[in-house]
């Protein structure tokens, strides 16, 4: 059967083994019904880790009742880099799956690297596992259950997986040496199994004409061979097959007893675009109730003085303290001799205080006591953090003087490893278990996270400094759905994550502009590829709102059948009960309110205005079809305080 839409998902079956292909990827791939791996695909990566797309064509896939043959083509280019390669993707009556590739190199580059890579789901964490090495020799172990720093398991040739439902699953790499990283990391909800060593050096130049062939087997091993107790985890956690996705299915939004947490402090960035801002955007900014605004502070630079005096003022007007994070170079004397200036010009209310050290990975210990010291000097004396303006991973190497610090701090986005919206969800796994690390780390100490954003804001891991956009190119840490209900769906799930999982505050996005929750004044600097109207109100902007006016409100257990494809968070504020949920698929899809009786409105989140009360319906486990992507709220006066 021949198909030439790439994108569309397509539910394969290979004996007592299933699988999803979509986008020129295999994903969940099951055995017996648990999850063995969730994601099998092709990547380049350039000299700066940059990942460069590929364009699918000649798409052939071929299905019997239990087997399969799909076949493609793929082209990456982008300026000096250009590569081909056909796939060739098989899966057979005993459920052995088989994922290869044959490529050639048409141009002159340097990578970081090609090849493949295998996801494991987060579920395995704590699931046993035999290595087989190139050499021959195994080692045995587990995935890790706490983030592992660096990779758990190196000089990979196979995987022996034993899953929690008994089944046995064996992977084979052939083409290139590979290790294992933890990818929660980056808050990628998976280990991803990878070729190609960093213990080598790169970037490394290919050259045309080379050419290159890997594949990954993924077999079901008969169980009875094995021990019976050699699938059991080393921590207890929860199993079974998650139910597949279907649009004809309605999840069950399940409420619960109160969770004895509060919804997460909320703040957002401010940015030199606030200098313009309105007196209407000040007014909007100001009905969002924000606990603090985030502003960072490059004390090697002048203007820092004109910074902290515009962000103080900014707010003033809206309300919010500010929580400033300071980056200070090595010698930190003249950085700080700035500082005293501007705090004299300034004056501001500061909620906390954030010492990023420049060129190294996290603060040091030496700029935390000097900074501590000055700002004592100075009359200031709120919370001081230790932490990074890059990803827990960093944080997670560079463990912090814990005596010297009252909170850690770590920046998130979904997007180091992938850009499309399944996997961008499946990454709200991965954040809960950074912060879970994160205060093993602190010693209980509050965890501070964010900037929380759509993409990455720069690259720490960049070999040379990264080209200016093209013209007619956006820039790299620009997003163009920061507008569409989609940011606004992930965000949701995001602030849950952060609130369930004790985050102590948490900053997202930037106040105005392509990098935030509404356009500015004078309308976007790309209309074509950011095409937002001026001064529009994006979808981000109306879920802030609303969760504003429950600020500080106790969050109920919310229990979801497929937290895949649906979010629920429920806020308890006084009389006000507030229940949001969201659809996190790009179809329609029915949702059933269980646990949520009597008289109650529902609100859709608006999109440029705000959002109109659709009227109000009572009864018990209502049943809602949210659009794609679509976010909406129900309210409930409970008559009690």
């Amino acid at each position: 059967m021949p198909h030439s839409d790439s994108e569309k998902p397509i539910e394969l079956v290979a004996g007592p083994a299933t699988a999803l292909f979509t986008g020129g990827d295999l994903r969940t791939i099951r055995i017996s019904g648990c999850e063995t791996i969730n994601r099998i695909y092709f990547a380049l990566r350039d000299h700066n880790w940059g990942t460069i797309p590929g364009k699918i064509s000649g798409l052939r896939v071929d299905q019997g009742e239990d087997r399969f043959l799909i076949t493609y083509r793929s082209e990456h280019r982008n300026r000096e880099v250009h590569f081909i390669w056909r796939a060739t993707i098989t899966g057979e009556s005993d459920g052995t799956i088989r994922f290869a590739f044959e490529g050639e190199t048409l141009s002159t580059f340097r990578r970081n690297r090609i090849g493949l890579c295998v996801h494991h789901p987060i579920s395995a964490a704590g699931d046993q596992l035999i290595v087989t090495h190139p050499d021959g020799s195994t080692t045995a172990g587990a995935f890790p259950t706490i983030i592992s720093p660096h990779q758990p398991f190196k000089e990979i040739a196979g995987i022996r997986h034993f899953l929690s439902n008994g089944s046995v699953a064996e992977i084979q790499f052939d083409g290139d040496i590979f290790e294992m990283e933890d990818q929660r990391n980056w808050t990628d909800a998976s280990f991803k199994t990878y070729s190609t060593p960093l213990r080598l050096p790169f970037p490394v130049e290919v050259r045309a004409g080379d050419w290159l062939r890997q594949s990954v087997t993924v077999s079901p091993l008969p169980a009875s061979e094995f021990s019976s107790s050699a699938g059991r985890k080393t921590v207890a956690r929860r199993s079974g097959a998650r139910r597949a996705n279907s649009a004809r299915q309605a999840d069950a939004v399940t409420l619960e007893s109160p969770s004895r947490r509060i919804l997460v402090p909320l703040g957002l960035s401010w940015s030199r675009y606030a200098k313009e801002a309105t007196e209407d955007e000040y007014a909007r900014l100001a009905a969002l109730r924000l606990s603090h605004l985030y502003l960072e502070l490059v004390l090697g630079e002048e203007r820092c003085v004109e910074d902290l005096v515009a962000a103080a003022e900014c707010g003033r007007r809206i309300g919010a303290p500010i929580a400033v994070a300071l980056r200070i170079e090595a010698d930190a004397r003249p950085g700080l001799d700035r500082l005293s200036r501007a705090l004299k010009h300034a004056r501001p209310q500061v909620v906390s205080w954030t010492v990023l050290s420049e060129g190294r990975p996290t603060t040091s210990a030496e700029h935390l006591s000097i900074v501590r010291e000055r700002l004592s000097r100075e009359g200031y004396c709120e919370p001081l953090g230790f932490g990074t303006r890059a990803f827990f991973a960093e944080l997670n190497r560079n463990h912090p003087p814990i005596d010297l610090l009252d909170f850690v701090t770590y920046t998130v986005n979904p997007q180091i490893h992938a850009d499309d919206e399944l996997s961008i969800v499946e990454s709200l796994g991965g954040q809960r278990a950074t912060v879970e690390s994160a205060l093993l780390i602190s010693g209980g100490k509050p965890v501070h996270v964010g900037p929380v954003t759509l993409k990455m804001q720069w690259n720490p891991y960049a070999t040379v400094l990264p080209q200016a956009p093209a013209p007619g190119e956006l820039p790299p840490e620009v997003d163009p759905r920061q507008r569409l209900p989609f940011a606004a769906a992930w965000t949701l799930g995001s602030i849950k994550t952060l609130s369930e999982a004790g985050v102590f505050r948490a900053t997202y996005y930037e106040m105005i502009g392509w990098k935030g929750i509404m356009e500015r004044a004078s309308g976007s600097l790309l209309p074509s590829l950011f095409p937002s109207r001026p001064g529009e109100l994006f979808p981000l902007y109306h879920l802030f709102a609303a969760l504003g006016d429950v600020a500080g409100g106790e969050i109920d257990t919310v229990t979801i059948t497929d937290p895949a494809c649906s979010s629920g968070l429920a806020i308890r504020k006084d009389s006000l009960l507030r229940l949001f949920v969201a659809n996190y698929k790009p179809v329609e899809r029915r949702v059933r309110i269980e646990g949520l009786s009597g008289a109650f409105e529902m609100h859709p989140l608006g999109s440029e205005t705000a959002p109109v009360e659709r009227p109000s319906i009572s009864g018990e486990g209502p049943e809602l079809v949210l659009g794609p992507y679509e976010v909406l709220w129900i309210d409930q006066r409970t008559g009690t305080n």
